[in-house]
Parts: C-alpha cells; sequence; structure tokens
C-alpha cells in the first residue's frame, strides 16, 4: 500500500503540470512540468527503482525547450542506455530538436 500511497501524489503533479502545459503554453508552465518530471525522477532514484520508459525523455524535451541543451541529451542518453528499445525514439527525437534550432 506504501508504493500506491506514494506514487499517487507525484501523477497527480504530472498530470496536473501537462494538462496547465498543453491548456495554456508557457514559460511559467513548461517550467512547472519540467519541475514535476524532475521530482519524480529524484524520487524514483531515491527509492531505488528504475524510472519507466519515456520520463528521461520528456524531461529531455523539456530542458531542450528552455535552451539547456547539454542537460537534454545528458537525459536524452541516459533514456537510449536504460532502454535500448527506445533508441530510434530518442534519436528520432534529436533530429527533431536539432532540426528546432539551438
Amino acid at each position: 500500500m506504501l508504493l500506491a500511497t506514494s506514487c499517487a501524489r507525484p501523477l497527480r503533479c504530472y498530470e496536473r503540470t501537462l494538462d496547465e502545459m498543453l491548456g495554456s503554453p508557457g514559460s511559467g508552465t513548461s517550467l512547472s512540468h519540467r519541475e514535476c518530471l524532475e521530482s519524480i525522477l529524484e524520487d524514483i532514484e531515491r527509492a531505488g527503482a528504475r524510472p519507466g520508459p519515456g520520463l528521461r525523455l520528456s524531461l529531455a524535451v523539456r530542458l531542450w525547450d528552455e535552451g539547456e541543451y547539454q542537460q537534454a541529451e545528458t537525459w536524452l542518453a541516459a533514456e537510449a542506455e536504460a532502454f535500448p528499445q527506445s533508441r530510434p525514439i530518442v534519436e528520432a527525437v534529436r533530429v527533431h530538436l536539432g532540426r528546432a534550432g539551438r
């Protein structure tokens, strides 16, 4: 039961901030979503668990959008390392983000 309780807060944070960001795009909502993703990843690491596929990728995209290119690349590499089956999508995201410019 502890796991379900500990997971509920981050999931609400994720859903709420994602809905806010999609409904009202802007730097404030993007930053809130980024902070939520960082918090979720920190909680998972602290618990000694493994983040599911896509969390690191989502954070990388938020970081890229904020101009944090090196941090974004670090998270993209971590996603590809943790989930080799995700490498094609990580590469596609790199191409897409590269076209978006620095």
